[in-house]
């Protein structure tokens, strides 16, 4: 391992709270929208698929602003939504506001910490959507999630935990990058006069942690105002295969599916892990 790289990771760490979405949650959805074509956005239908199987209640683990958690329930099942965001919980609350009666009553949602959550009820099915789990820093920290959802799972309920693959992460060969990154642009908003821009800044690896840190900024002009611009520092953490299947078996998890992405292809021919894990 290079000490270099691994320093310059150590030192220019991003700082303030990570993955809040504290600044930025009102464009989320907006940035799931202008990204839906990536692989890593197609996995709706995937999880309305499990629900039906399932039968039963569905627990989401960080529901943020309802982008899976909606058209669960539309679909016509039953689902509990936990997120430790503020800022993501009450955009959420207002989309429902918006929602047919019928759909707003199959869903309730709730702050909580993952890490160590209670709800007074078990689920047939958990859910852990894109790349939450991911937000977990140390293995601690995992493993009390796992617990926590292993606690919450009929005896016949599933796990569906998803998370980004790492290989590209080595292969890009990133240690520090000071520049930005353009994520997605548009000015076919809701406002015709409204431009906006997503940028990736400040990306740091930390190779011995196997953490990725970085800052999401959002940029807005709208007509020939100024732009103005918000951020949030958010930072991931990447298994191999290997590693996660070793933190699931010691909490107690079968897999009982293994995928690349969602549409079903083989472990290293897609960009992520969607495993479909059941109590041992």
């Amino acid at each position: 391992m290079d000490d270099s790289k691994t320093g310059a990771a150590r030192a220019e760490r991003p700082g303030g709270n990570l993955n809040l979405y504290e600044a930025t949650a009102d464009y989320y959805d907006f940035d799931t929208d202008c990204v839906a074509a990536f692989e890593n956005f197609r996995d709706i239908p995937f999880f309305l698929d499990q629900a039906r199987l399932a039968r039963g209640p569905v627990l989401e683990i960080g529901c943020g602003t309802g982008r899976v958690t909606i058209p669960v329930a539309a679909a016509g099942f039953e689902i509990h939504g936990i997120d430790l965001s503020d800022a993501m919980l009450k955009r959420c609350r207002e989309k429902l506001a918006r929602l047919d009666p019928a759909i707003r009553s199959r869903i309730s949602i709730e702050k909580q910490d993952m890490r160590d959550f209670r709800v007074d009820r078990r689920f047939d099915l958990v859910i852990v959507p894109f790349n939450t789990f991911q937000g977990l820093l140390t293995e601690a920290d995992a493993l009390s999630c796992l617990s926590s959802i292993e606690s919450h799972l009929t005896t016949t309920g599933r796990l569906i935990l998803t998370l980004s693959s790492p290989e590209h992460l080595a292969g890009a060969a990133i240690h520090h990058v000071t520049g930005e990154e353009t994520l997605w642009e548009t000015d076919d908003s809701s406002t015709a006069e409204e431009k906006l821009s997503a940028r990736i800044a400040n990306r740091v690896v930390d190779w011995d942690g196997g953490i990725q840190y970085f800052e999401l900024r959002i940029y807005r002009t709208l007509g020939e105002g100024p732009t103005t611009r918000v951020s949030d520092s958010f930072a991931l953490r990447y298994y191999t295969e290997s590693r996660i299947r070793s933190l699931l078996a010691s909490c107690g998890f079968e897999i009982l599916e293994a995928y690349g992405d969602y549409a079903g292809s083989p472990i290293g021919e897609g960009h992520d892990f969607v495993l479909i894990c059941a109590r041992g």
